[in-house]
Parts: structure tokens; sequence; C-alpha cells
């Protein structure tokens, strides 16, 4: 006997029900075909979409984005004026990354 058959029969046995051996045959084979389809059927098997991994980084991302003040150091210009040797220099802002939000 395998092992689906022998499932079967201990629950028919459990249940109180009675069964040929064609029987437990039968309803053995359907089990066991419904197990193997179980994970397809909810979804372990299947590969995630992934968009559902891109929706989750970009909702991350619009957050943080939200939570983002302007930067004190550019006053949300992105860039700042700086006197190098008496030289006006405009660069990029280190602490924003001349987004003008930090």
């Amino acid at each position: 006997m395998n092992y689906w058959e022998e499932c079967i029969s201990d629950a028919f046995d459990q249940a109180g029900m009675t069964a040929s051996m064609d029987q437990i045959e039968i309803v053995a084979r359907l089990v066991k075909s419904g197990h193997d389809c179980y994970g397809m059927a909810h979804g372990n098997d299947s590969i995630r979409n992934p968009l559902e991994s891109e929706n989750k980084r970009l909702k991350l991302d619009l957050e943080n984005e939200r939570g983002k003040g302007i930067c004190e150091k550019c006053l949300g210009d992105g860039n700042v004026v700086e006197d190098v040797l008496g030289r006006l220099c405009v660069s990029e802002c280190q602490r924003c990354g001349g987004d003008g939000l930090y």
C-alpha cells in the first residue's frame, strides 16, 4: 500500500467508514492529484509578480521624498556659492546632492 492509500485508509477507519481497496485506490489517486496541484492553485509555486516589489519600493521612495524639507545649506536652490580665495564659485550642494531637499 502506498502513502496516499494508507492515509485514506486510516482516515476512513477514524471516520468509521468502510471502503473496498478499489475505492481507497481511487480516492487516494484523487487526493494525490489534488495535493500535486495545491501549490499552483494557491500561488505558492508561481513566480511573484515583479510589479509588487517595485510598487512597494516606489511607495517607500515616495514616503521618504515627502518627509524631506528644504536644504538649509543651499536654501532649496541645489547650488552653493562659496568664496574661494577671493573668487565666487558655484558648486552643487554637497548636503542635498543638488536636489534642494534634505
